[in-house]
């Protein structure tokens, strides 16, 4: 055996560990367990000035109706798609769009909302209400809507942010609709 082959064979299983080191690290660190979750979806029973914006096939988005000060809550069910429990921590301040933020159990009509932190076991889901309120600048020709909502949670050891998209809904699917805070006061949308 040449005198060289056994610092090879050391060199490449120190590569191999790296490599397996390297892409263990960048997993955590990529780490997003989130996805559509059981539970109930929509204004109710939290609501308050919050409304359903159609535009007749589908709801487009929840409008958050009053004056300035008005507030509304919104539900939308969130799972935990891994084999990981995950830690969440709440979420992120958003300019003061997003008034509150709290969960509850992913069963209906009207469980206790409960303050995070809360653990999300693997494979479970919950319902994250948002409560928004109405800011003192809406008026005429203005429109600001939250089309997401930045959420921190604890897993694999690494505090990550993630954000719950708020997308338009479509007839097929209306678990992500974005809540409009400020509506031009000249437009009358369809709402429910």
């Amino acid at each position: 055996m040449p005198r060289w082959t056994l610092p090879a064979v050391v060199a490449l299983l120190i590569l191999g560990v790296l490599a397996g080191a390297g892409a263990r690290i960048a997993y955590v660190y990529r780490f997003q367990p989130f996805g559509v979750g059981d539970g109930f979806v929509g204004p109710v029973p939290y609501g308050g000035n919050i409304k359903i914006a159609t535009d007749g096939l589908a709801d487009t988005e929840y409008v958050l109706v009053g004056q300035p000060g008005a507030t509304g809550t919104v539900a939308y069910p969130v799972g935990n798609m891994s084999d990981t429990d995950v830690r969440i921590l709440g979420a992120l301040p958003q300019d003061d769009l997003i008034t509150s933020l709290r969960w509850s159990v992913s069963v209906a009509p009207a469980p206790m909302p409960q303050s995070f932190p809360m653990t999300l076991k693997a494979h479970q889901s919950m319902t994250l209400l948002v409560t928004v309120t109405k800011p003192s600048y809406c008026g005429t020709a203005l429109y600001e809507s939250l089309i997401g909502i930045p959420i921190r949670y604890q897993a694999l050891g690494v505090t990550h942010t993630y954000v719950l998209p708020l997308r338009p809904g479509s007839p097929l699917g209306h678990n992500d609709i974005p809540i409009a805070l400020c509506v031009d006061e000249g437009r009358t949308a369809h709402v429910r």
